[in-house]
């Protein structure tokens, strides 16, 4: 008997995932079409929902993970939620029958995991002049704008903005996925490219010279007026505007209350406040001013860059915090990855478990960085990131508690030392 295709395999359990939350909402007695959207976001009103949002969040993942080139989280929701769960319900007192919504789950299912897109996406860009027709750089074009773009409703918007004067050209990226997904890939490519030729040929700290960048990326408001072609797509599944605005940031204020003080305790904010007030004195022992090195750097890796450039900023926060070598030939034996590794573990880690999955984490995402320094081409995602800086900033709070009793990396390794060959920390 013939195996099944896997993707096969995948889109029936897809399937059935849907049909479970579907019948648990039912249960759950949905009264409007609005409490659906709990399945997104917590709502303690809503308790009956929260068992849902597990399973919810799984089928999404997976779903993602099973096209992950083509279709972004923003599509998942809107086909699970708004195509699906919404139109299901959008009758609480006549609900539809399970056949139409068993198909409406098939259909919407199948064309999130069979859809494939590709099309060109064209983004402004600012003090940067070219006569040619076409310069290519890596899957980069850039051309000038042609009279014949000059006359469309793209420049139109453009020329609404203060610095429209400073446009010459456009880059031209062919990108995959639905439009989301298509976008950020066009970005973070032309970022990455335009970083690139500013390694070629761009002169370091002349500041007469005005920087090449996307349009508007240095104002807090980042419009982007871009112009999406037709794509060729198998499936039509969104019906996307043939040109948008990318928004963002205008970032959001920082709130003191809800980005600090509620994700930190008193007693480690008063440990950093005293370190900061101690710098003033110039007072700090070693292990201190690592520590301040380490948390400037997770600063600076939360700035807008390439995925490569915050990846590698995070690893320079964790070897500011706990890496540099003893006055004992250990590190150099036993090599830097290793070391970051078991200090964080131990100073992270309550018990064996722990500090196994926290020493494998450190290994992991080290030798990504180890890659992408010594040229290897490793990908980074934004997931990555999160997941690395997260963690590195762990280390950081964990590290505040025993800092004063560490002075420096020799009294550092004697603690790791001591705590290997103890039965408790």
């Amino acid at each position: 008997m013939k195996k099944k295709n896997s993707k096969l395999v995948f889109e029936e359990q897809a399937n059935s995932m849907v049909i479970d939350i579907y019948r648990d909402l039912i249960i759950c007695e949905i009264k409007e079409t609005r409490d659906i959207d709990c399945l997104c976001y917590k709502n303690p009103i809503l308790e009956p929902l929260e068992h849902l949002r597990q399973k919810y969040n799984d089928l999404v993942n997976k779903l993602l993970e099973a096209n992950s080139q083509m279709i972004s989280e923003r599509l998942v929701k809107e086909k699970i939620i708004s195509r699906i769960f919404k139109d299901a319900f959008n009758k609480p007192d006549k609900p539809q029958n399970e056949t139409y919504i068993e198909e409406l789950i098939r259909k919407n299912i199948h064309d999130l995991l069979h859809y494939e897109s590709w099309r060109d996406i064209d983004i402004p860009v600012f003090n940067f002049k070219t006569k040619v027709e076409i310069f290519n750089l890596g899957n980069i074009s850039f051309y000038p704008f042609s009279e014949t773009d000059k006359s469309g409703e793209w420049w139109e918007y453009i020329k609404g903005l203060t610095e429209w004067k400073k446009v010459f050209c456009y880059a031209r990226i062919k990108s995959p996925g639905d439009c989301e997904k298509a976008l950020d890939y066009a970005l973070i490519n032309l970022n990455e490219n335009l970083l690139i030729l500013k390694g070629l040929a761009f002169p370091f700290g002349d500041e007469n010279i005005a920087p090449i960048n996307t349009f508007n990326s240095h104002f807090y408001w980042h419009n982007r007026f871009i112009r999406l072609n037709t794509p060729d797509e198998n499936i039509k599944i969104e019906g996307a505007p043939s040109t948008i605005t990318k928004l963002g940031p205008f970032q959001r204020i920082f709130d003191l209350q809800n980005d600090l003080l509620y994700k930190i305790s008193r007693k480690t904010l008063e440990k950093i406040n005293c370190i900061l007030l101690r710098k003033e004195k110039q007072k700090l022992s070693k292990m201190e001013n690592k520590f301040l090195q380490g948390l400037s750097w997770l600063g600076e890796a939360t700035i807008s860059d390439p995925y490569k450039v915050q990846f590698t900023k995070i690893a320079f926060a964790l070897e500011a915090l706990i890496g540099g070598e003893a006055n004992e030939d250990e590190l150099s034996t036993r090599g830097i990855t290793a070391s970051l590794a078991e200090r964080a573990a131990f100073i992270m880690g309550k018990d064996k478990e722990e500090r196994i999955i926290i020493d494998r984490k450190i290994r992991h995402f080290y030798s990504m960085r180890s890659s992408i320094v010594h040229g290897e081409g490793k990908e980074i995602s934004i997931l990555d990131i999160k997941e690395f800086g997260d963690l590195v900033r762990q280390v950081a709070f964990s590290l505040i508690v025993k800092i004063e009793k560490i002075k420096d990396v020799n009294e550092l390794q004697d603690w790791i030392r001591e705590s290997k060959y103890s039965n408790c920390i």
